[in-house]
């Protein structure tokens, strides 16, 4: 406390205890095929289906290459799941996409010259939606004595010098040259105007992006050749990129864009490949290459495939998503679609291969409408799976009502019916077997009427136990590394209960938590009770957390282990 020197009441300012904030629970990251986007690198936040469609293409079917030569179209599971995640819910979503053998799209200006003299455009990344379109033009814009004055080195400029119209370049020592190098004195003013690149680019989806007031030369800062470099598509994730030949300058450049007259360049060769496979991890393109990608984001909760039960490898899929889901310190949990046009008695058959509690399996496939499909078609529609629905009714289920309420009863939006009527008996059947199933209720709609684990644990039984359990765990192992730069005591087991009880206390007052009072809620101990004498030795604190979950209302006990200053020191 501050020195005081007369009577009085004297307030204090003191910093709060450590507090443990709890992790985000609504996160989802999705793995599988797409038209286009970055592959092979760490997937970025999505906040939309517009954000989706920016980076990873449309929704158009995908041709993969198999024993034909052109090979059936195949529906984009991915992008309909996309779509579903945020129409249910959803906000926050990664997307770590496969594809096995794609090539890029490319293109050449004119005639097809020797490699220094060529100028080619790519896709940046492989795939069939980068068989798009480029329009390349010159544009005409005002300049003024001030911005002739200021112009950077690399501006190309029309204007009028000697009485005659030309063209110059501005150089480092801020003089305007044309195309043999001669010094232009300019003429009036109102006669100049600067010459800058647009480039529209549209996707084989359509999507469309444009590039505005780009320049010629190497020397400007707004040169084309960097600002759609392949350095500078790599970094912003952009969808083309332009590759000019050593021998390409300014000039050269301008006359290709004037060869063109404005007419669209295709873009063509791009592929999706063949059929990813689970392959490994070192496999480029893989499944296990993308949830190797996924398991890089700490902040994913929920993860699925969505298709990948409709390949055949759906079983070793399927175990290489729960896998994932199982790592320690992951705190995810797997979404598992059952295959295409399973009966009720196939799908206990495929819940029955998995046998995990941090899966959940869900049966059947719903039926949307194609947005696709031409104005006036009203019966287009497709079967997808139900894990993009589903994992949009999570997020919002935990923002409406809290990570630790079922994610269950909730209508689902964009869906017009199930693939398989189910019935109240199979309800019956399959819901204590671990199939939790989509219902359609008269007067009610669809509805996801399950939330069972794929495990046998009767600890933990449901969806929301786990997840509120992985929440709890993950929170503590963020909200706690602050021990790693304290040294042992009861001042430290101290503040570490004080913290546990600071976080769990909120829960409790939420309903996660069973009791009436807290002490019948939950408990903590980190004392020489919880820690050996090789413990304390090795720097290692141990805190024994028991929760009393709502639902089987029984004690489960969670085991959190840090390490303090102490291990450093003694070289752990």
């Amino acid at each position: 406390m501050a020195t005081v020197t007369t009577p009085g009441v004297y307030v204090e300012e003191t910093p709060p205890g450590p507090r443990i904030e709890r992790v985000d629970t609504a996160t989802a990251a999705f793995v599988g095929p797409t038209r286009r986007g970055p592959l092979g690198v760490r997937p970025r936040l999505l906040h939309s289906a517009a954000d989706f469609e920016r980076l990873y293409g449309g929704c158009q079917p995908l041709r993969f290459i198999g024993g034909a030569a052109h090979a059936e179209p195949r529906t984009h599971h991915v992008a309909h799941a996309v779509r579903a995640f945020f129409a249910n819910g959803g906000a926050r979503l990664y997307v770590a996409r496969t594809a096995f053998g794609a090539r890029p799209a490319s293109a050449v200006l004119g005639e097809d010259e020797a490699p220094e003299r060529r100028v080619t455009l790519h896709a940046l990344d492989p795939g069939s939606g980068g068989n798009g379109r480029v329009v390349l033009r010159e544009r005409l814009l005002p300049a003024g004595l001030r911005a002739m004055t200021e112009a950077p080195p690399g501006t190309l400029l029309r204007t009028v010098s000697a009485g005659r119209p030309c063209e110059c370049l501005r150089g480092h020592d801020k003089r305007w040259r044309d195309r043999e190098g001669q010094v232009v004195a300019r003429g009036r003013v109102a006669d100049s105007r600067i010459v800058v690149l647009d480039i529209d680019w549209a996707d084989a989806d359509g999507i469309a992006e444009r590039w505005g007031e780009l320049a010629w030369s190497p020397s400007h800062p707004r040169w084309a050749g960097a600002v759609l470099g392949s350095a500078a598509a790599q970094a912003s994730a952009l969808p083309l990129w332009l590759h000019l030949g050593a021998a390409v300058d300014a000039w050269a450049l301008l006359d290709r864009v004037r060869a063109l007259a404005g007419q669209p360049v295709q873009l063509a060769g791009g592929t999706d490949g063949m059929v990813p496979p689970l392959a490994d991890e070192a496999t480029p393109g893989s499944y296990a290459a993308a949830l190797a990608q996924v398991a890089l984001l700490e902040d994913v909760r929920t993860v699925a495939a969505p298709g990948a039960s409709a390949l055949e490898e759906r079983l070793a899929l399927q175990a290489a998503l729960v896998a994932h889901a199982e790592r320690p310190g992951a705190w995810r949990i797997a979404v598992l679609d059952a295959a295409p046009d399973l009966t009720a008695d196939q799908a206990l058959a495929q819940r029955q291969a998995v046998d995990s509690g941090r899966a959940a399996f869900y049966w059947p496939w719903v039926v949307v409408a194609d947005p696709l499909a031409p104005p006036g078609r009203m019966d287009a529609a497709l079967a997808l799976p139900p894990s993009g629905v589903v994992a949009g009714l999570y997020a919002r289920s935990d923002a409406a009502q809290g990570v630790h309420k079922a994610p269950a009863g909730l209508p689902v939006a964009g869906v017009l019916h199930l693939a398989w009527p189910v019935s109240a008996g199979e309800q019956d059947r399959l819901n204590p077997q671990g199939v939790n199933c989509l219902r359609e209720f008269l007067g009610r709609g669809l509805l996801v009427w399950g939330a069972r684990l794929a495990g046998g644990d009767p600890e933990i039984r449901y969806v929301h136990q786990r997840r509120w359990l992985d929440m709890v765990e993950a929170s503590l192992g963020r909200g706690l590394r602050w021990v790693a730069q304290e040294h042992h005591g009861e001042a430290l087991w101290t503040r570490v209960r004080q913290s546990v009880d600071g976080f769990l206390q909120p829960e409790w007052r939420a309903g996660a938590l069973a009791g009436q009072k807290p002490e019948e809620a939950w408990w903590a101990r980190c004392d020489r009770s919880t820690m050996t004498q090789a413990d304390l030795d090795e720097g290692r604190i141990v805190c024994l957390i028991g929760v009393a979950l709502v639902k089987p209302a029984e004690f489960v006990v969670l085991r959190w282990t840090g390490r303090t200053a102490d291990a450093q020191q003694a070289g752990g």
